[in-house]
């Protein structure tokens, strides 16, 4: 897409060829587009992250369309079943998903806090990576988050505490690798994986 409007509306044809698929190219500047009106057809969005879109904050989905639905303002997948697009406005999220994949949320510059629900299992590689302004992680109370992959946190260098919960059972390398500002970690145990699954170890 190559386009300086403030709404853009996919199409549903081009050349009478059903458009399925979309793509954000990050050597275009879209500071213009605000708005995101999806077709009926559309199966596929494409884009780097957030940083692609700056000023987006309005997604709408064509009724017609089984492919996508919104929480929260965010766009997801109904066949990966995983996050597509997050809107560069996004200050809060509630992940209630069962794992939050590899930079799936990363470069969300206005991003401040993230709550981990109770059935996320695992947070995958730079999932929150350069989101600068993340000041607060909280974990709900009887997490089931068992695996947090290589530099999950990656340069978030407005963190400045975070408490993992016990159910953890690995931490991969660097997780918090460039978080300048973060004073203070609690976690149930030092190094990659936990050797004793004892609640009282």
């Amino acid at each position: 897409i190559d386009t300086q409007e403030e709404k853009y509306v996919v199409p549903n044809t081009i050349n009478n060829i059903s458009v399925t698929g979309i793509c954000f190219d990050s050597s275009y500047d879209y500071s213009n587009l605000k708005e995101l009106y999806i077709n009926k057809d559309l199966k596929k969005v494409v884009i780097a992250n957030s940083r692609v879109l700056p000023s987006l904050s309005k997604i709408v989905i064509d009724e017609e369309n089984d492919n996508f639905y919104l929480d929260q303002n965010i766009l997801f997948s109904n066949i990966t079943n995983d996050v597509a697009l997050v809107p560069a406005s996004t200050k809060e999220i509630v992940i209630t998903w069962d794992k939050v994949s590899p930079l799936s949320i990363s470069d969300c510059p206005n991003l401040e806090k993230v709550t981990i629900s109770k059935n996320v299992k695992e947070i995958g590689r730079m999932a929150f990576a350069n989101c600068e302004n993340l000041k607060t992680i909280e974990f709900e109370d009887n997490s089931s988050l068992s695996l947090i992959e290589e530099n999950a946190f990656y340069y978030c260098t407005s963190l400045k505490e975070v408490k993992l919960p016990k159910s953890i059972q690995k931490i991969k390398h660097a997780i918090f690798y460039g978080c300048s500002s973060l004073e203070k970690v609690s976690t149930p145990f030092v190094g990659e994986r936990r050797y004793y699954t004892h609640e009282s170890s």
